[in-house]
């Protein structure tokens, strides 16, 4: 095969992928100038300018305490006005991507963050504009999805339009593009926001999102339902149905209707393990920063930034190469990837909680650099459980849970970090890496279980690549033919778990 049919290949094969990498790098993008433009307008509501030109002036320390108390209070604020809604939005996205269609979805909440984005613009541009209109911002952001709605509706059209047998591995190249993201996003943020100034990152984000819009109109192929939805009556009995609270029962169903073969205690001990794993990413985000600036370690901040961005970029090479390596050469099952992903950051943690000098630190990426695959497969293997106009639900329980997490994790951590630095540095690193033991059992025992009684599940038509979804006949070399359906009552779970 020649270099060209293959980057043709590989391009027609890309569907979602580029949205995900261009949110996130936008959601990376904004994050230092909307922390900086929260700071500075809270200090103008609370002083003279001549005041917060000079607030770090040891004569005005009180002032410089009343701020950053402040701005706390704000960010807290924000991160509620973000999670709280984009909960209910995502179950609705996620049934929505199940009943009507995979593609509208995708472009709410690119939209959100235009609108959210405007409203930070108008804060920067005005000095009449309060600082409490980045609640607004947010509740917009959060009204039409957010972040965690942005990856499970990617993650629903992956998985809609991908064979089972290569899902894994597509889930896996998908989910590196957040890690990508949170490598290429803050550079770029930071260089905007040093060359021209934080109403351009905005205006950056604006561009990013609206670019986004575009790509899946134009270049996204839309996935019919599974179902057509019904159809007829007026226009309120048509808007009634679309936001029918219905939706709302039918996402949590889906964890708990009865399968045949166990096929809801697999499901249910999965959401667990995701939900612990999140718990874990989250909290261990929240308080890295402040570990890593206490002493002994004392680092710096363009030291952390080199950690996090070397971070992100491990991250993205495990799951682009290692995570295809490990499917084509060694056939791992989704299972077993994911116990990797456990093992690595637990080793990592324990890197982590030891951890005495920079050089010691930057080998934490390294230790840690397969702990990406920990859910990747957990999604790959929850869409294979279910049926297909179940995959947006029960991707929209684990971006309900992702939403949960990151407010638990940071309030957990948070509360143990300050309480155990005392006795020991790391320990709040140490006592994350032992609740990993919970999920590593139960992914064993769903490995035992699947591995000795599984059937491979045969996806209805729609589901594809999308050279099947285009009708056309260049379809994969490797993939291999469906195998006959399995018998009736048997279970959808997939052999190759």
């Amino acid at each position: 095969m020649s270099l060209v049919s293959a980057a043709r290949r590989l391009a027609a094969s890309v569907t979602v992928e580029p949205v995900l990498l261009l949110f996130m790098v936008g959601s990376y993008m904004q994050y230092t100038a909307m922390q900086s433009l929260v700071y500075a307008k809270t200090c103008q509501g609370l002083f003279s300018p001549t005041v917060c030109n000079n607030l770090q002036l040891d004569e005005y320390s009180a002032e410089r305490d009343a701020v950053q108390d402040g701005a706390s209070y704000w960010m807290l604020y924000s991160n509620v006005a973000l999670a709280v809604p984009s909960v209910i939005s995502g179950i609705y996205l996620g049934t929505w991507s199940d009943v009507f269609g995979r593609k509208a979805p995708l472009l709410l909440p690119p939209l959100g963050q235009v609108l959210a984005a405007l409203v930070y613009m108008a804060m920067s541009a005005y000095d009449s504009v309060p600082v409490g209109f980045n609640v607004l911002a947010n509740l917009l952001a959060g009204l039409l999805g957010g972040f965690s709605s942005m990856i499970m509706c990617c993650m629903s059209y992956l998985s809609a339009v991908t064979v089972t047998r290569q899902r894994t591995t597509r889930v896996s190249v998908l989910e590196s593009m957040s890690f990508l993201g949170g490598f290429i996003g803050p550079f770029v943020g930071s260089a905007i926001f040093e060359g021209a100034g934080r109403t351009w990152n905005f205006t950056a984000l604006v561009i990013v999102n609206s670019a986004i819009v575009l790509y899946v109109v134009i270049r996204v192929p839309e996935v019919p339902p599974p179902r057509q939805p019904p159809a007829g009556g007026s226009a309120c009995q048509k808007l009634a149905r679309v936001f029918s609270l219905r939706y709302l029962w039918d996402a949590v169903r889906v964890a708990f209707k009865p399968r045949a073969d166990s096929g809801r205690r697999y499901i249910l001990m999965l959401l667990v393990v995701a939900f612990i794993i999140m718990i874990n990413t989250f909290g261990v985000n929240d308080v890295t920063y402040l570990y890593l600036s206490d002493k002994p370690l004392s680092v710096r901040d363009a030291t952390y930034s080199g950690y996090f961005a070397f971070n992100h970029a491990a991250g993205s090479v495990a799951l682009i190469v290692g995570m295809p390596l490990c499917r084509r050469f060694f056939d791992l099952r989704d299972t077993t990837l994911s116990a990797l992903g456990i093992i690595s950051k637990i080793l990592g943690l324990i890197w982590l909680g030891f951890t005495v000098n920079v050089g010691v630190l930057f080998c934490v990426p390294v230790v840690s650099m397969v702990s990406t695959f920990c859910i990747p497969p957990i999604r790959s293997l929850l869409s294979k459980l279910v049926e297909a106009d179940e995959q947006g639900r029960v991707f929209s329980l684990l971006m309900v849970a992702e939403s949960l997490c990151s407010v638990l994790g940071s309030a957990l951590y948070n509360s143990v970090y300050p309480a155990t630095r005392g006795w020991l540095h790391g320990l709040v690193f140490l006592l994350g890496a032992a609740t990993l033991l919970l999920p590593a059992g139960l992914l064993y025992y769903v490995h035992r279980r699947l591995r000795s009684g599984a059937v491979e599940r045969v996806q209805p038509p729609a589901a594809g690549d999308r050279e099947q979804l285009a009708g056309t006949d260049t379809a994969p070399a490797t993939e291999e033919a469906p195998p006959p359906p399995p018998p009736p009552g048997l279970a959808a779970v997939p052999a190759a778990l």
